[in-house]
């Protein structure tokens, strides 16, 4: 609906609603409406990047930055709700975390009704999400699956190395995900990287 332009900068406000259901069930979490913020110097575009991160950082409690600084599985989730109560900044999806059904237009439905429980939030800063396609999107049915790392490397050819990731990450993109964990950098040289050797492309660089 249109509605008058604030004169006054604000955070974004979260109004709950009040249902009487009668004949029908009523819904698992409380409705609500979201007036989004605005005015506020970290959403202006045309102000610099740095600038308008430290208006940001300064607006935001303790709480605040620690809920961004967390990433959660999505099935650790009680509810969708929780993104907003404890304002998550990423969520992921580890190995055989997907939704139902498992097409790509899930996953991009999935992603953007995780995104809007992040609106509800004062700041509203996006959710980053993150998935574990370290060698094809490999979740979904249906996408180009790639071989480990280690078995690109012993191809020997840094042409389809950057043509495998470059298929992955359009796959990955078309989901609606923003965020790959991939490539990973790990050495199988090192007691570290010994335990995720087949995500290891080689020894020395190319």
């Amino acid at each position: 609906m249109a509605t008058r332009k604030d004169g006054a900068a604000e955070e974004a406000e979260t109004i709950p609603l009040a249902l009487d259901v009668t004949g029908a069930k009523a819904p698992a979490e409380t409705p609500q409406v979201v007036v989004d913020a605005h005015g506020l110097p970290y959403l202006d575009k045309r102000l610099p990047v740095k600038k308008r991160v430290a208006d940001l950082l300064g607006r935001m409690t303790l709480e605040e930055k620690v809920g961004q600084m967390t990433q959660a599985e999505r099935n650790a989730l009680r509810s969708q709700g929780d993104i907003a109560s404890h304002r998550l900044g990423s969520l992921l999806s580890g190995g055989g975390s997907v939704p139902t059904p498992n097409t790509p237009e899930a996953w991009a439905r999935m992603i953007d009704a995780y995104q809007l429980r992040a609106r509800a939030t004062r700041f509203q800063i996006p959710l980053i999400y993150g998935v574990d396609a370290v060698h094809g999107h490999n979740n979904v049915i249906g996408a180009t699956i790639m071989p480990h790392n280690i078995g690109i490397g012993a191809g020997r050819d840094p042409k389809v190395a950057e043509r495998t990731g470059a298929v992955t990450a359009k796959e990955v993109r078309a989901t609606g995900i923003p965020w790959d964990f991939a490539p990973a950098c790990a050495s199988p040289g090192t007691s570290a990287g010994a335990v995720r050797t087949r995500r290891s492309a080689r020894t020395r660089p190319w």
